[in-house]
């Protein structure tokens, strides 16, 4: 008798270890499915018209988008080509946590440089690259915008800014407005800084697009903007 209940005993912690290390192991994976959630975002898929906010399925994190599609009458020869180039420098460095921030030409994200397919236009080298600046700048415009209506403060502050001198119908968005940036004689930089404590980090995702029917040739530069929450 004192053999069948030794064994019992013995049945029962064993299958109370199997059910242990089960529980860790679905603890874990609960655990990675969800970062899994977080941070394995098919950015190709939020598809968002211009300064509208929703929350995507993961409750932690909204997303703002911002299209600048070419009208005619702005086009001229390079404007794309830098735009397309200050899009890809940029790109280099795209994620930016709380409390850190950039400079486009004080910290080198912006060149200005043939070597990174900047070129000669009609207007001046490099003219066109604000295009890509007004699409950023625009898209922080908005991001504050909607940020300080509903919670009353911004996700960023923009430590620099020069509005374009010229308008154009690009710009539309931003008001025809663009921000320009300038490194010669005299330097104009565009800067920002993540200072909302609410967020943790930002995404901020650029392209040059040359497939968009509403834009003249179907060039059009094109910013979305993730944030992650606290």
């Amino acid at each position: 008798m004192k053999k069948t209940y030794k064994t019992i005993i013995v049945s029962v912690l064993f299958l109370m270890n199997v059910f242990l290390v089960y529980c860790v192991y679905a603890f874990h994976l609960y655990r990675d499915n969800d970062v899994k959630k977080v941070y394995n975002i098919d950015y190709a898929s939020v598809s968002l018209e211009y300064s509208e906010q929703i929350e995507i399925p993961a409750p932690n994190f909204v997303s703002y988008e911002i299209k600048l599609p070419l009208v005619s009458s702005d086009y001229y020869y390079g404007k794309f080509e830098n735009a397309t180039a200050g899009v890809n420098e940029f790109m280099d460095s795209y994620i930016y946590k709380l409390g850190e921030g950039v400079g486009l030409l004080e910290n080198d994200v912006i060149s200005l440089k043939d070597v990174n397919s900047y070129i000669m236009t009609s207007k001046g080298y490099g003219y066109g690259v604000c295009w890509f600046v007004t699409a950023l700048g625009g898209l922080i415009d908005e991001v504050n915008s909607k940020w300080m209506a509903i919670n009353h403060t911004a996700v960023f502050t923009v430590t620099e800014s020069h509005p374009h001198s010229t308008t154009y119908q690009t710009y539309f968005p931003n008001r025809y407005y663009g921000y320009a940036i300038y490194n010669g004689d005299y330097v104009y930089d565009y800067s920002f800084v993540v200072s909302n404590p609410e967020v943790r980090e930002v995404h901020m995702i650029f392209t040059s697009q040359t497939d968009n029917p509403n834009a003249y040739m179907g060039y059009s530069i094109d910013g979305k903007v993730i944030i992650f929450l606290s």
